[in-house]
């Protein structure tokens, strides 16, 4: 078989010549019209895959958004914990769903209670430590000063009482300090 193309000013063909049992076949086709179709079907499926891209870009996008929703709630609700006053219990507002979200954020809630007893405690050891220690400091603090005030004939005998005095006002003011330092801190 032999298979000729023909361009002509007003269409193509293609030319199928076949000779069978002495007897010659002539098949001719156009070909224009299958390149037009051709060229109308590569501009559809360009245009089908570039509208399915962006329908697929935007829905991706919107479920994304849905998907993150809670997550970024419960962040900015987290940020928001900052704002509250150290006395105050802290607790996320929002209610929250039985998914991975939902116990990230009942999780967090529990560790925030935990957390909170853990600085009362903490508060109360402070103040009664402090309280503890006061109360011995000074009553070492007072009779050193009576102790310095006596006349005492033996110099050694003075200038331990003396270091004594400094170690004992050194304790007083690390325990006021640590005092403060923990009432600031949880002020």
């Amino acid at each position: 078989m032999l298979v000729v193309e023909v361009d002509g000013p007003t269409s193509d063909l293609q030319v199928a010549v076949r000779d069978v049992d002495g007897e010659r076949y002539v098949l001719t086709f156009d070909v224009g019209s299958l390149d037009q179709v051709e060229e109308e079907f590569d501009f559809a499926l360009y245009a089908s895959v570039a509208l399915f891209s962006l329908l697929s870009l935007a829905l991706g996008s919107w479920g994304s958004g849905r998907v993150i929703a809670p997550v970024r709630k419960l962040a900015d609700e987290v940020r928001a914990l900052s704002d509250h006053a150290p006395d105050a219990s802290p607790a996320l507002r929002g209610s929250w769903s039985n998914n991975e979200v939902g116990e990230r954020a009942r999780a967090f809630e529990i560790y925030l209670r935990r957390l909170q007893g853990f600085i009362e405690r903490e508060r109360s050891f402070s103040a009664d430590v402090s309280h503890e220690l006061r109360n011995p400091i000074m009553a070492m603090s007072s009779c050193l000063d009576l102790l310095l005030r006596q006349a005492d004939p033996v110099p050694e005998r003075q200038r331990w009482l003396l270091r004594m005095n400094r170690a004992v006002t050194r304790m007083s003011e690390l325990v006021e300090a640590l005092s403060c330092a923990g009432s600031r801190r949880h002020a």
